[in-house]
């Protein structure tokens, strides 16, 4: 009797778990990443237009996502990608050029579920953020070195990611060591806006083309 009180009590907290809304979730997740890292070292300088593809690896930054958190976040993939689109069209552009924390844990999240589903919420916060690019600006002061990748620099190669993993054409048109410029921007967007024209949601690959295992980025 008593074991099978713990099978349905177990079961029970099991469900609920389940169950938790994803936009509960995912703040949850955003106020305990669950993974805490100190480089003794520091982060290491970089060129100001350093573009890097296909996701990115956040060396600068100490707080990242932990596995079983992932894991939370992929029971309930579709519901988390639709809310994660929501939460991207809530990010304030002006507060973000300050302060990227949360647009680029959402990115995280993006990477890790292969949020194809956010390549058109991630579209129009490109566009805000292109807006108000350094290739925009008069009298714009080059910087030589960086400490962390810009926001825009981190939306544009999440797209990139995202496009890599739905096997998206005319991929080999972006430059094996690109730089952050406005060419480099106009055909990743080109391309992006080409793969969400052109394919019917219902041949995206969504969790398939997720990694075996969450990872830490």
């Amino acid at each position: 009797m008593k074991t099978l009180i713990a099978l349905a009590l177990t079961a029970a907290c099991l469900h609920s778990a389940a169950a938790e809304p994803p936009k509960q979730l995912i703040d949850n997740v955003m106020k305990n990443p669950g993974f805490f890292s100190q480089n003794c070292s520091g982060p290491r300088p970089r060129p100001f237009k350093t573009m890097p593809l296909y996701g990115y690896k956040r060396d600068w930054s100490d707080s990242k996502i932990a596995a079983v958190n992932f894991e939370k976040l992929r029971a309930q993939r579709l519901e988390v990608t639709h809310q994660v689109a929501r939460e991207i069209d809530a990010l304030n552009v002006k507060k973000s050029l300050q302060d990227f924390s949360r647009g680029e844990m959402l990115l995280v999240m993006v990477l890790d579920l292969n949020g194809v589903e956010d390549l058109s919420a991630l579209l129009r916060l490109e566009s805000e953020f292109d807006k108000v690019a350094y290739y925009r600006q008069k009298n714009f002061q080059m910087p030589k070195q960086i400490y962390g990748l810009n926001p825009h620099v981190q939306v544009l190669s999440v797209i990139t990611a995202i496009l890599k993993n739905e096997q998206a054409e005319g991929l080999d048109q972006l430059d094996q060591n690109p730089v952050y410029d406005q060419a480099t921007r106009d055909r990743i967007v080109r391309l992006a806006k080409s793969f969400v024209d052109r394919v019917d949601p219902k041949n995206y690959r969504r969790g398939a083309a997720m990694s075996a295992r969450p990872e830490n980025r």
